[in-house]
């Protein structure tokens, strides 16, 4: 497989510069890399802030019948991708954040969008890939962001990096043969991925006193331990709550 480049200077967004592609110019195995975006998405429909100065660019094939399916290109995307930034920030700490974000020590610094269209009866994947190479957004997210710069003092071109993807991706699909998902699972990037990736469950001492009861919730629950009120609570207030009162004998 051979990626042709399409370089601009300008375009809304390098998935859509591929769509275009393929459909209107009958390519199908390709790299868009642009300068800058103007409406650049990321995931769940998130706006990218496109940055002049960083990488902006999408890949595109189609998806043929002994190639991996979709659903397993969520995390060979992000697996390539991750190997390159590894190549330019090395010895740094590597690792994914579901669904496609890698991170360098637990900073963002790219994101990878992949979608799927039809075309002649023959359905493409496009990746879109966002690398900051010299800034980075201020994002109010769980994980802040990075650049290439900032965590590596050098000042990268787009080309050198555009040139590494489309070799990656290149290698992958002439090392078909030698892929295989199961073992793809088990690498050290895919194993933190899925730990980073699962929700945190709520602690139990947050619910759970001293002595091993679960903790003070309702109001009734609040009546019997009215001990630790500044104040006493009447009859009739208890009675509110559903308080019986032992009857005197």
């Amino acid at each position: 497989m051979k990626f042709e480049i399409f370089k601009f200077e300008n375009v809304t967004s390098t998935n859509d510069v591929a769509i275009n592609l393929i459909k209107e110019k009958q390519k199908e195995i390709g790299c868009v890399y642009t300068d800058t975006q103007t409406k650049g998405r990321g995931t769940h429909g998130r706006e990218w802030i496109s940055d002049k100065g960083n990488l902006f660019g999408s890949i595109f094939f189609p998806l043929e019948d002994n190639y991996p399916p979709f659903n397993e290109f969520s995390i060979i995307n992000p697996l390539i991708i991750s190997d390159v930034i590894k190549h330019f920030c090395d010895k740094k700490n590597v690792n994914l954040k579901f669904p496609n974000d890698v991170l360098v020590n637990r900073k963002k610094i790219c994101g990878v969008l992949q979608e799927t269209i039809i075309s002649g009866n023959r359905k493409f994947l496009i990746i879109g890939i966002g690398v900051n190479i010299v800034s980075n957004p201020d994002i109010n997210n769980e994980y802040q962001a990075t650049n290439i710069l900032l965590e590596t003092k050098k000042k990268l071109k787009i080309k050198e990096i555009i040139d590494l993807i489309i070799s990656s991706y290149e290698k992958f699909f002439i090392d078909l043969n030698l892929y295989n998902y199961e073992s793809l699972k088990k690498t050290p990037l895919v194993n933190e991925l899925k730990r980073l990736s699962k929700p945190k469950k709520k602690s139990r001492k947050k619910f759970i006193n001293k002595r091993g009861k679960p903790k003070i919730k309702t109001s009734f629950e609040i009546f019997r331990a009215s001990n630790y009120h500044p104040r006493p609570i009447n009859k009739q207030a208890a009675r509110a709550v559903g308080y019986r009162f032992k009857k005197k004998k």
